[in-house]
Formats: structure tokens, C-alpha cells, sequence
């Protein structure tokens, strides 16, 4: 992967790379020799001298045999202080800060600078297996940490969101945050969650009895995933079986490629989310395409549903996102991915979302992605079928986008002009804010 980024390649056939790889270096070992394919610094070098196939991972290691077969007399000549001088210099070009700034911003720097410290103190080996685990160890975190949220709706109703996976590790965080509800008042529990092991849901029952022999009320809100989990007890209605007055309380507008699902993003049950999506959640200007089903979607949810917020979702390694920057997609799917022209116009002539995107070591794709769901976010706003709205403050439109690689949510701050990272990981708060500035602008 490493090499395909210093080389500008998008189409590499990683798992071909790796049964390839592997089983050539397995051969070579076993027969004593020499890794067959080079490692990060020599095939760094070898892109920087221009190489842009497979046939130069075939010469590296023809040079290779040639120089250790025939000019091994010529090589030992060479002092070994300036191999290493060479082969340090070479690396430390491959660090920039840019891949520092990127993995501060996903709170992994830690592993990248213990991994630097146990390559150059210890080894290569011992670095990256130190570095391995302390990953291991943070995603174990994450998962302790993450999936519980309480929040007070009023001086006495609560709110419990508990999203994500949420195992027997987390029941020491649940514990502490159920505890912050006050004794007899209204709780919503609302089950997002897209895992739940017998021990959490033990301990929620528990406190679901406790609390309500205090004199509190307690609602379950289970939403489908939780169901095929094996989680059973109260729940309203499905989301296909939500009465009339039950509104949505968002529109997501997401990529049809995108594996993210809305509601551990939005932290709401399923029936509160109206989704909608296409390929590179676009929309097309609405004085080409009023009649397109974009168009319907915005018009039904905002006049029909009286949806308060909207929510544009990108997501990272976005196909769309790279056939744009490709241009040579044709057909139906090349028609509708010219909606997204603006976006690369845009990110091309330095949109500042694209620029704060390099600077934090994003692909050209992602930074397109980037740029494009800023893009979306605008045209939204100022569609025919809900311009009004949006100006009278009674629609609310925001963007986030999820890193498929690390998990991450970021959110759109569009007067700073740069996706900065959300809250707790998921969107609830930014959610209810939205919808408290509509029903103000409503009131007024």
C-alpha cells in the first residue's frame, strides 16, 4: 500500500500482491536467498527512479541477482557506513509531516511513534510487532470506551444511547453512565447498538429494574440490528410500523457505495431516519433536474415528513469520488457522475475543505470526497425544493465524513472550511442542535 501511494497507482490487486509476494519470499527462505520483491526504502527508490510497472519489481530483483552473483568483489569495496547513511537518508524521506498531522488527527500518532522508537532502538521486527499491539490495545480501548451516551432531554427526561458494539468490557463504562441518570425520572434507552453480548444486556436489565422500582420509567427503543443480536425486552414499533405523527428526525444523504450505516452515526432509532442514496450522494442543480428522484426526496421529506435536519454523508476510498478523477467513465454511470464536475472543478482550483484535506494527508480521492460532500452541502441549501426552508431556518444542513480505515467521524465546520472530528465518534448532539435551531427559526 505504501509503495502504490509513493507510485500514484489507485488499481493494485492487493491480494494478488500478497499471495505473489508471499509465496516467492517463501521459496526464496527456504532455499537461503534473498527476499524476491524489495522492501519500503530500496522500492522507494526505485519509483523515485521513474518505474511505473511490474516489470521494474522484476529488474530490482534481476539487479539484485547480478550485482550479488557477479560483482560481489565490486560491492565489498563499498564501506558499510555508507550503505547505511544511504539507506537512513532514504528513509527519513519517507516520513513527512503530513503523514504526522494525518495520524494526530486520527489519534494514532502514539503507535506511530512508538513504532519509529522500537524500529530505531530495538529492531524492525520488534517495532512493528510493539507497534501491532499497541494498536491492539487502543482498538480494545476504543471498544471499552465507545457505544454509551446519556443525555438529559429535560429537568426530567433522559436520554441513552447505546450504539456500536457493546460487549462484557464495556459494562464498566455503562455502569458509570447509567449511573449519571437521576433516581425516578423518564429514560429513553434507545438500542443502536450493532452487537450486544448476554453480560451488557444482563447488566442493562438489571438497572432497567432497579430504576423502575425507584419510581422511574424506563423505554426500550430497539431498533432491527439489535433484534437479530438476540436482544429481547420493551420496544416501540418498527420503523415500517411508526404512526403518521412519528416523524423522521434527520434526512441522511449518503453514497449508495458507502458501508456506512446511519444509525450508529446518528444515534437515532431507524424509523427517525430518512435515508437516501445514490452514487457519490450528488444532487443535481435543480433548475436541470426537478423532476429527478433527488429532487422528490428533498421536497417529500422537508414539506411531507417536515424533516428538520439534513445530513450529507462522504465516505473515504469512494469509487465515485475516483472515477471523477479518472474521467473515462462512460454510459449512464459517466452522465450521472458529471453532476460531480463541481466538486472536482472546485477541489482543483483549491477549494479550502481540499486544501486543509492535503494538509492532513488525505488521497487526491478523499480529498475529493472531501471537498465534494462541502459541494453537495451548498447545492442543498440551495435547491428549489427546500430554499425556502433552509432560509427561514426551519431545515437545518450539515456534512460529515467517515474514514472507512480507521472508523473515524468527521465533522463539516464550514466557516472554518475543514472537517474537523465529531464529538463521541457519532452525531446525536449534532442531530438535536439542528433540530432546536429549526423549531426556534419554526417559533419565530
Amino acid at each position: 500500500m505504501a509503495v502504490d501511494k509513493l507510485s500514484g497507482g489507485s488499481a493494485t490487486n492487493f491480494g494478488r500482491e500478497l499471495v505473489g509476494q508471499g509465496a516467492a519470499n517463501t521459496l526464496s527462505g527456504m532455499l537461503g536467498g534473498l527476499p524476491v520483491t524489495g522492501v519500503i526504502v530500496r522500492s522507494s527508490a526505485n519509483v523515485a527512479a521513474g518505474a511505473r510497472t511490474r516489470a521494474s519489481a522484476v529488474a530490482h530483483g534481476v539487479w539484485v541477482v547480478a550485482f550479488a552473483v557477479l560483482f560481489i568483489e565490486l560491492i565489498e569495496l563499498i564501506p558499510l557506513a555508507v550503505l547505511a547513511g544511504l539507506l537512513v537518508v532514504i528513509g527519513v524521506r519517507l516520513v513527512k509531516f503530513a503523514d504526522l498531522r494525518c495520524a494526530h488527527r486520527h489519534g494514532e500518532l502514539t503507535i506511530y511513534l512508538v513504532t519509529l522508537a522500537g524500529v530505531v532502538l530495538l529492531n524492525l521486527l520488534a517495532g512493528v510487532l510493539i507497534g501491532l499491539g499497541l494498536s491492539l490495545l487502543m482498538v480494545l480501548r476504543r471498544t471499552v470506551w465507545s457505544g454509551v451516551h446519556v443525555q438529559r432531554i429535560t429537568s426530567g427526561s433522559w436520554r441513552v444511547v447505546v450504539a456500536g458494539t457493546v460487549s462484557f468490557l464495556s459494562i464498566p463504562r455503562l455502569s458509570r453512565m447509567l449511573a449519571q441518570v437521576p433516581r425516578g425520572s423518564h429514560v429513553v434507552v434507545e438500542m443502536v447498538a450493532e452487537f450486544l453480548d448476554h453480560a451488557a444486556r444482563d447488566h442493562l436489565n438489571g438497572w432497567q429494574q432497579q430504576h423502575e422500582a425507584a419510581g422511574g420509567t424506563v423505554v426500550v427503543d430497539e431498533v432491527e440490528s439489535a433484534q437479530r443480536n438476540g436482544v429481547t425486552g420493551n420496544h416501540r414499533q418498527s420503523a415500517s410500523a411508526v404512526p403518521p405523527e412519528d416523524r423522521p428526525r434527520v434526512l441522511f444523504f449518503t453514497c449508495a457505495d458507502s458501508p456506512v450505516a446511519a444509525q450508529p452515526i446518528t444515534g437515532l432509532p431507524s424509523g427517525d431516519v430518512f435515508t437516501v442514496r445514490n452514487i457519490g450522494h450528488l444532487v443535481p442543480p435543480s433548475d436541470l433536474e426537478s423532476g429527478s428522484s433527488v429532487a422528490a426526496s428533498l421536497q417529500y421529506a422537508v414539506n411531507h415528513l417536515a424533516v428538520p435536519s439534513i445530513v450529507v454523508c462522504g465516505h473515504s476510498g469512494c469509487p465515485a469520488m475516483h472515477g471523477l478523477l479518472d474521467g473515462t467513465v462512460n454510459g449512464s454511470l459517466g452522465s450521472w457522475l458529471r453532476w460531480g464536475l463541481p466538486s472536482l472543478h472546485a477541489l482543483r482550483a483549491g477549494h479550502p475543505v481540499g486544501v486543509a484535506a492535503a494538509e492532513d494527508g488525505c488521497t487526491e480521492a478523499d480529498q475529493l470526497a472531501m471537498v465534494n460532500v462541502a459541494c453537495q452541502v451548498e447545492v442543498i441549501s440551495r435547491h428549489s425544493a427546500i430554499r425556502d426552508a433552509v432560509a427561514a431556518g426551519r431545515v437545518q444542513v450539515a456534512g460529515v465524513f467517515v474514514d472507512t480505515n480507521t472508523g473515524r467521524l468527521l465533522r463539516l465546520d464550514r466557516q472554518a472550511a475543514r472537517f474537523r472530528p465529531a464529538p463521541g465518534g457519532y452525531l446525536p448532539t449534532l442531530v438535536d442542535d439542528m433540530r432546536a435551531g429549526s423549531e426556534r427559526a419554526g417559533a419565530s
